[in-house]
């Protein structure tokens, strides 16, 4: 039971004090993420709202007269943090008929079941699927008279297959129903990614740019994980006047700077822009316990709609994946 003036209790809550206020400067100044560590302080970030809970109630019931006085710090701490999940209340979706699809799906270093992915392809039709950490041996199993001729086109570069129980991230690759056209921009990404045009004969109007990413680890490369959401914001800021979608497994949260700076270049996250609400992708394989963290996106800049962003789930991999429903802005 909590006792009054119990000093172990009154410890642990300034300790999530102090956490707390990490978790909330560095969300309020990404740039601070650059700094080992913050960077994946930041990605729990939503989580950072009970550590001051916490701490309001242990101090306004363990504290002395005085001390419980402090737990109004704990309290505007609570308050600003509380601020900062406003962008994740689900909402009312924008009207709309959809004319794309965009479905994305980390595999997990080739392991994901590639008959579940045949099950939901067949269930929301997407006209473009973007396969981060695919290997050759998936590029492989899914050359097939059925999956060919879904997804006639196809760009991208797979990795390695698992050996020695070590995986290659770096394989990304984008299938489509219509033809790709691939455009220079990223060739210098720490894993591979895509960018092209996709276009339908049928409706020339309808052209749009998918750019394939998966952005390194922060726990990996911090500085690669900066400089790999830099070359995404260069290319978004460069394609401002291009209908355009970012999509695949970005190893970041909205709180993170990368995802900071790409909203600033004009890119808006399908999830939030479609009231969709919070939608945490990982880790997806440790149940009973849900997904924690929302790293996984599709990103789409003001030539779009987004009308709705359904999750999907393929055992074998540790991604949820993600499905949008996305309308041209001048034609929905």
């Amino acid at each position: 039971m909590l006792e009054r003036h119990h000093p172990i209790w009154l410890a642990i809550a300034w300790i999530s004090v102090l956490a707390g206020a990490v978790i909330l400067l560095s969300d309020l100044f990404p740039r601070l993420q650059q700094v080992p560590g913050l960077a994946v302080l930041a990605a729990v970030g939503p989580y950072g709202a009970l550590l001051w809970l916490f701490a309001v109630a242990v101090i306004a019931i363990a504290g002395k007269r005085r001390g419980r006085l402090l737990s109004l710090v704990a309290l505007a701490g609570l308050i600003g943090h509380a601020t900062l999940l406003i962008p994740y209340a689900p909402q009312q979706p924008p009207e709309g008929t959809a004319q794309f699809r965009v479905m994305e799906l980390n595999l997990c270093f080739g392991r994901a079941n590639l008959n579940q992915l045949y099950v939901q392809v067949e269930r929301y039709l997407p006209e473009v699927v973007v396969l981060t950490e695919i290997t050759e041996g998936n590029v492989a199993t899914l050359d097939n008279p059925l999956w060919n001729a879904a997804y006639p086109y196809h760009l991208g570069t797979p990795g390695k297959d698992a050996a020695n129980g070590i995986g290659d991230p770096s394989g990304t690759v984008v299938y489509a129903k219509h033809a790709l056209t691939p455009l220079d921009g990223l060739q210098d990404m720490t894993n591979q990614a895509v960018v092209a045009k996709v276009s339908n004969n049928d409706d020339p109007d309808s052209s749009f740019t998918i750019v394939a990413a998966h952005m390194v680890n922060p726990l990996r490369d911090p500085n690669a994980w900066v400089a790999d959401g830099d070359k995404l914001v260069s290319l978004a800021a460069s394609n401002s006047a291009t209908p355009l979608v970012i999509a695949g497994d970005l190893n970041a949260t909205h709180e993170s700077l990368p995802m900071r700076l790409l909203t600033s270049a004009g890119m808006a996250d399908a999830k939030m822009s479609s009231g969709s609400g919070w939608q945490p992708t990982f880790p997806s394989n440790l149940m009973p316990i849900p997904p924690l963290v929302a790293i996984d996106h599709i990103l789409v800049n003001d030539s779009f709609e987004a009308l709705a962003v359904t999750p999907i789930s393929v055992s074998g991999t540790d991604h949820l994946g993600l499905v949008a429903d996305l309308a041209l802005a001048s034609v929905r």
